[in-house]
């Protein structure tokens, strides 16, 4: 039963593959004259449940742009098209997805790499925010300009998309680009966000320059994105960032040390020290000391029970950093 099973999947395979090559031979040869007909075909093979994707190994070797080009716009505008059946443009994006990116080393790679490009100044920004996202995808050192370009882009969808390919790219190549978009506050700085989480530890280091930034959401965002990747190196430099002037930048710094955790509090404990205690700094240690205190040990949360306790009177001042210091020893003590 299993012999005939799978003897079924290889002849769907082969017939799907064998339809493939005549589509695409069809639109080769009369690429002006049938290629809509023969595109058509083309698209309704990759929506196909059950669609082998070991068939598009035959795409890979189509070295038309033209084609490739026609194939980027439709699955571009698949989900609009599917009236009904999205299931169907899921499939399509997806087997368009694998055929742009994989196999990378064909004879077919100049004319996806064409195809993509000029997808990149399509007049639709369907077709360009596809275009870049494949790009990013496939990963070429080479496409980052013409990536980067695309942050400017009058359309906010493509912009994030361009944000989101650059995440794609190694850090060294994607750092300046994705900081450069945390200055402002729009789907690109959370797309921008989001991309630095992903880059991890090497974002690190130019996201605590970024703290010290004049531009508010600079600062805001580097916060936000420190707390993401929950990197113990941040702990300084975000409790420094609980006294900024911007009260939004204060409370993403508490977010991203409750992200970073108890690993933030001896750190913490140590600034409170050594720090004056304003009224901001001490709603901002308190809001931090709730949060990582859910996650210590009972021992630890008696330590701090009279520091948080201090962090509410008028004299916290005074009372704050005596609390930490016993607070600190008592840490140490217990360890």
């Amino acid at each position: 039963m299993a012999e005939q099973s799978r003897s079924a999947r290889e002849q769907e395979s082969e017939h799907g593959q064998e339809g493939l090559k005549a589509t695409l031979q069809r639109m080769g040869n009369s690429l002006e004259v049938g290629a809509e007909a023969g595109l058509q075909a083309l698209l309704r093979l990759l929506g196909q449940e059950g669609f082998s994707f070991d068939a598009l190994a035959t795409m890979v070797e189509v070295t038309d742009a033209r084609i490739w080009t026609a194939l980027l716009h439709h699955a571009a505008h698949a989900p609009r098209r599917a009236a009904g059946n999205e299931a169907a443009a899921r499939r399509l994006q997806s087997a368009v997805t694998t055929a742009f990116t994989s196999r990378q080393g064909m004879a077919s790679d100049a004319a996806r790499q064409q195809a993509l490009l000029d997808g990149l100044h399509a007049q639709d920004p369907e077709t360009r925010c596809l275009a870049v996202e494949l790009l990013g995808r496939r990963g070429d050192a080479g496409n980052v300009p013409a990536i980067a370009a695309l942050l400017n882009d009058r359309d906010d969808r493509v912009r994030a998309a361009a944000v989101r390919a650059l995440a794609e790219m190694s850090p060294d190549q994607a750092l300046p680009y994705l900081l450069r978009s945390l200055e402002r506050y729009d789907i690109v700085a959370a797309e921008a966000v989001n991309g630095l989480v992903r880059v991890g530890k090497p974002a690190v280091e130019p996201l605590l320059q970024e703290l010290r930034s004049p531009n508010e959401w600079a600062r805001w965002h580097a916060a936000k994105a420190l707390g993401g990747i929950g990197d113990v190196r941040a702990a300084g430099p975000l409790i420094a960032a609980l006294t900024d002037d911007a009260s939004s930048v204060r409370w993403e710094a508490v977010y991203a040390l409750a992200q970073i955790g108890p690993s933030a509090l001896e750190p913490l404990l140590r600034a409170i020290e050594t720090t004056r205690v304003t009224p901001w700094f001490a709603e901002g240690v308190a809001r931090v000391l709730s949060r990582i205190s859910a996650d210590v040990p009972e021992t630890t949360k008696a330590a701090l029970a009279p520091l948080q306790q201090a962090l509410q009177h008028q004299t916290a001042d005074v009372e704050a950093p005596v609390q930490a210091a016993r607070a600190l020893e008592a840490l140490r003590a217990g360890r």
